[in-house]
């Protein structure tokens, strides 16, 4: 089978499932290659072919434009393959708009619902249900009176996405919260297959040598690091922050680093006692919790979109309510106070989770069962 896998970016969350998912697929005998729209030239990485459009990202409505402008030159490019499994937002709209071969699309979060992808309003309001007047709603409170003008044109974007999505043969949901999202929105055709973690990727040496608690949240409000550094301050335990930096300088218990290069993750990790996922939106299923039992060690996250699905309170790690820096200052000192043997044990217990629910070869046996389906 010869499978085009459109992507956004080669570099990320994203691409990295995917390539974990191509690189099984390629065992089994099958061809993957990869479409980056923002990619210069041609190449292969681990004889995985990637192909770029050398297209230059502009502001989000332009380059949509652009992009769906390539579709009858995407359309010939991919005559060649059997099947288009897209695995982007940018990257699924040209090929959904016109292609001759059957398509399947991953939903790594909820842009087929709502111009705001992690589904917060200025209000951090959660939204399992995009009707046209929260898109409304949301547009005056994101932009003002100019929210006003902007609305009908997000309501079109939003409108021809729907419609657009609606030729996919199977929408793929990263976890059982994105697909119950997906079907209140009256979108059909969905399954759930969770993200595949390449275990080779988190080996470390570096051992934990003191009680230490990590965030690799970075920036974004929706990733609720404000709430953790509130813990931390008032806890007074060891917290390392990861892309936190700008504007912030390194408190008697807090270490602030700028974002990290992927490689580096299983080292912050391993050295740590316990990641701290405080998100306040509902995470379609974090590869950070994925990468951190991936190197066995215990979480702490909040009781929202996908978590729950990975974190077992009490078992792997422990659940709390999102937006609550006394929430995270308690899981933290219960983290603390239950002592390292237990921890490890918490840990393993994650990693034998992970290792059964989301092992490649499953992962890309439940993918290949997809594709025959769609091709029959």
């Amino acid at each position: 089978m010869r499978i085009l896998m459109p992507i956004d970016r080669t570099h990320g969350g994203a691409f990295n499932t995917s390539f974990t998912l191509a690189k099984q697929l390629k065992k089994k005998g099958h061809t993957v290659t990869f479409l980056a729209p923002e990619y210069n030239g041609s190449t292969t990485k681990e004889d995985i072919e990637i192909i770029g459009l050398d297209l230059k990202k502009t502001r989000y409505p332009v380059y949509r434009r652009r992009l769906l402008a390539l579709s009858k030159r995407l359309d010939k490019l991919s005559r060649e393959y059997d099947l288009i499994h897209t695995q982007g937002y940018f990257t699924t709209l040209p090929f959904l708009k016109q292609s001759s071969k059957p398509i399947v699309s991953t939903i790594r979060d909820y842009w087929p619902i709502s111009y705001r992808r992690n589904l917060l309003d200025q209000n951090l309001d959660i939204r399992l249900r995009h009707p046209p007047r929260v898109v409304l709603k949301t547009a005056i409170r994101d932009y003002g009176l100019l929210g006003l003008a902007l609305a009908p044109y997000l309501l079109k974007i939003q409108k021809e996405n729907r419609k657009l999505l609606s030729r996919s043969k199977k929408l793929i949901c990263m976890s059982n919260y994105v697909e119950k999202v997906m079907k209140i929105n009256n979108f059909k055709n969905t399954i759930t297959i969770k993200n595949a973690v390449d275990f080779s990727k988190f080996t470390a040496e570096e051992k934990e040598t003191e009680f230490r608690v990590l965030y690799l949240g970075g920036d974004q409000v929706a990733k609720g690091g404000k709430y953790l550094i509130k813990a931390a301050k008032k806890g007074g335990f060891c917290t390392i922050i990861v892309g936190m930096s700008k504007g912030k300088k390194t408190e008697r218990n807090i270490t602030f680093l700028p974002y990290v290069s992927h490689d580096k993750i299983p080292s912050l990790i391993s050295t740590s006692s316990v990641v701290v996922v405080p998100s306040i939106w509902p995470e379609p299923l974090s590869r950070v919790i994925l990468e951190t039992f991936a190197l066995k060690k215990p979480v702490i996250a909040t009781d929202t979109g996908g978590s729950p699905e990975i974190v077992e309170d009490g078992i792997n790690g422990f659940l709390i309510k999102p937006k609550s820096a006394s929430a995270i200052q308690k899981a933290v000192k219960k983290m603390q106070k239950i002592g390292k043997a237990e921890r490890d044990q918490m840990g393993l217990n994650g990693f034998q989770k992970v290792k059964k629910e989301h092992n490649p070869k499953r992962i890309a046996e439940q993918h290949l069962k997809v594709y025959k389906e769609v091709l029959t």
